[in-house]
């Protein structure tokens, strides 16, 4: 079966995003023509035109045929919650679902002029989902579905081939250990300092840590590789190896501990960089990471999320690609949970400055402890529900739910008490064991 999509031009946007929505998301074969005496040959038509043919008709707004980049009139409007972008007079769908999905998968409008905040990232704030309150929402995914019960409703004959849902299970090392391989001098330092601050009970625990009496408190590794093994988990670990800096104080990648942990974890689950703070200016340390990371695990390093969660389009994800990148996890807010991109399922990458998709696959995150902990100020025995509700909203979807947590999480430590068991709990609820939704629900 194909879904053959009428319109008056061709150009690589309508090509991008129909192909996404058709076989990403709805399972179906699909072919743009542009003829319109072919249209009467075809079975199942979407009329993305203005003309009065046959199918199912969405009128085109200017996005999918414009170059370059510009303010657009999105046109929003909402009915009982449904919120619409680009709205218009068409017949069966009355707005631009494809230009709305485009608009918000390929970021377009984080190419505009916005404010950035402190940490030179985008503004949850400032993005058109969190203005018009459907930041919490896959949206895109909401609109494929409609569109879909409209197809199923004009073509019953007309089979889709859904995707499943799935976990991915990732953790960003930026401190591997609280204490030890952080070599003498700082070492020494951190000891003066608990002394000249009497903080007596802190410095006899790094004395005991050193001498190898009681564990590192941020080693949980063999914690986070037991679930990984038990519920037979698709992880991801996400290593800081960059240099000491304000905002980069992660171990020396030339602690032998560290090179043994990093070789170790790769025997058992992905490795991936997490690319330091300075790297965000300067992209020739975003190589020299990458290389050693690759030289650590004997192969080629694929998969990245940035530290901070410092993404500047259309920047960052070019120099991933420079370096030869396929995935990237960093595609969502620091301060808020939500879908940045409007969609729970990845991506490829397109790039509205060359016009063009790239092979560069974005996993979008929805929410990370961190943020539940320290931008929403909640204790871990309130946490639990802001996971459950961002599970339910991805498998509803069936979509890819990608938790984020640290391993210094699991700790136990300080004020991480509790929170492992947040975690625990989460992993079990978001197993694809526990969908019971039909993927043609």
């Amino acid at each position: 079966m194909k879904v053959h999509i009428y319109s008056t031009d061709i150009s690589n946007r309508l090509k991008y995003i129909t192909q996404y929505i058709f076989g990403d998301l709805l399972g179906v074969e699909s072919e743009i023509i542009t003829n319109r005496d072919e249209v009467y040959t075809k079975e199942f038509i979407v009329n993305y035109s203005n003309q009065d043919v046959a199918g199912v008709q969405i009128v085109p707004e200017k996005l999918l045929f414009s170059k370059g980049i510009s303010e657009q009139n999105l046109k929003i409007k909402k009915d009982d919650g449904f919120v619409k972008l680009f709205v218009n007079d068409g017949k069966d769908i009355d707005f631009d679902l494809f230009a709305g999905a485009f608009f918000l998968i390929s970021r377009y409008e984080e190419y505009l002029p916005h404010q950035r905040d402190q940490h030179d990232r985008f503004k949850p704030e400032n993005s058109v989902a969190f203005q018009n309150g459907f930041l919490d929402e896959p949206i895109v995914n909401v609109w494929v579905d409609y569109f879909r019960s409209v197809l199923s409703e004009k073509y019953p004959r007309l089979e889709f081939s859904l995707p499943k849902y799935s976990f991915i299970n990732s953790i960003d090392v930026d401190y591997a250990y609280a204490y030890k391989e952080k070599g003498p001098i700082r070492a020494i330092g951190g000891l003066g300092k608990d002394f000249l601050t009497g903080q007596w009970g802190k410095m006899m625990e790094k004395l005991k840590c050193y001498a190898g009496y009681i564990p590192d408190p941020f080693d949980t590794f063999e914690f986070v590789l037991d679930l990984h093994n038990k519920h037979s988990l698709k992880s991801i670990f996400f290593f800081h190896v960059g240099d000491y800096d304000v905002n980069d104080k992660s171990i020396p990648v030339s602690s032998n501990r560290l090179q043994a942990l990093v070789k170790g974890i790769n025997d058992y689950a992905d490795v991936g960089l997490h690319p330091s703070y300075a790297s965000h200016t300067k992209p020739e340390k975003l190589t020299i990471e990458f290389a050693r990371l690759a030289k650590l695990i004997h192969q080629p390093v694929t998969k990245s999320r940035y530290h901070f969660i410092k993404l500047k389009l259309p920047n960052s994800y070019r120099e991933l690609i420079e370096n030869d990148v396929l995935e990237d996890y960093t595609m969502g807010y620091a301060s808020k949970m939500g879908f940045r991109a409007g969609i729970c399922h990845p991506f490829k990458f397109y790039d509205l400055d060359y016009d063009s998709p790239t092979q560069l696959t974005v996993y979008p995150f929805y929410l990370m402890e961190a943020t539940v902990k320290y931008y929403f100020k909640e204790d871990y025995a309130q946490a639990f529900p802001y996971f459950q509700e961002y599970i339910d909203k991805v498998r509803k979807h069936q979509g890819v739910f990608t938790s984020l947590w640290h391993n210094d999480s699991f700790s136990e430590w300080g004020q991480w008490k509790g929170w492992k068991s947040v975690y625990e709990k989460m992993i079990v609820e978001a197993l694809p064991a526990n969908n019971e939704i039909s993927k043609d629900a």
